[in-house]
């Protein structure tokens, strides 16, 4: 029988993955908003004009690839786990993958609280005559440098320790919603970040057309 009322598990699974994605996107708005603010005057305004477009074109499809990579890894992960005999359904894989995302959730929390209020510093140099591409590289060396510091190496590996309690999450979802071996679950986790791959160089080829 058709369901009329809406599904508790998945808008669970939708407040964690939402939980991950919001923080996040204000985490990188926050830092990008902090970088054109410690930009030197003699930057020309088209060239901040372009900047702050990239930087909000970036947030922009950080969320939308992050949203398509949940419900379309979602499917991809069905179909995986039916091509190698298992029986998973749709609705339960795209609960148990959203709830997988606690982990980056907790992090990404703890990383905005970290980011919002930090200061960031920029060791620009430019000299006048400095073509576009020029100032792109330097720009990007002084940004690299300023999030080095100690502070923002622990939110780095923050941010890699949620990820791989996120995957052993996600290894044990698709063991359980589709009734996959342990090896299968990993081949097909490993699809799935394939396709990752594929939508985050999209994301960046888009956002680099638009720079």
């Amino acid at each position: 029988m058709r369901r009329s009322e809406a599904d508790p598990a998945v808008g669970a699974a939708f407040a964690v993955f939402m939980g991950f994605l919001i923080p996040f996107l204000v985490s990188y708005a926050s830092l990008a908003h902090k970088i054109l603010g410690a930009l030197p005057e003699s930057i020309e305004p088209d060239m901040v004009k372009s900047i702050s477009f990239f930087f909000t074109l970036t947030v922009i499809s950080n969320g939308v690839a992050g949203v398509v990579l949940w419900i379309v890894g979602s499917g991809m992960l069905t179909c995986l786990s039916i091509i190698f005999d298992g029986d998973a359904e749709y609705r339960k894989m795209l609960e148990l993958t959203g709830l997988s995302f606690l982990p980056l959730a907790l992090v990404s929390v703890a990383v905005m609280l970290f980011v919002v209020p930090q200061e960031v510093a920029l060791n620009l140099r430019l000299e006048p005559g400095m073509s576009e591409a020029v100032i792109k590289r330097e720009m990007h060396e002084a940004v690299t440098a300023a999030l080095s510091t100690t502070g923002f190496r622990v939110v780095h590996a923050l941010n890699q320790i949620g990820m791989i309690w996120t995957l052993i999450l996600m290894v044990l979802s698709l063991k359980h919603a589709g009734k996959l071996s342990t090896g299968k679950s990993v081949i097909s986790l490993f699809f799935l970040m394939l396709f990752g791959v594929f939508v985050y160089y999209v994301r960046l080829k888009i956002n680099l057309f638009e720079m």
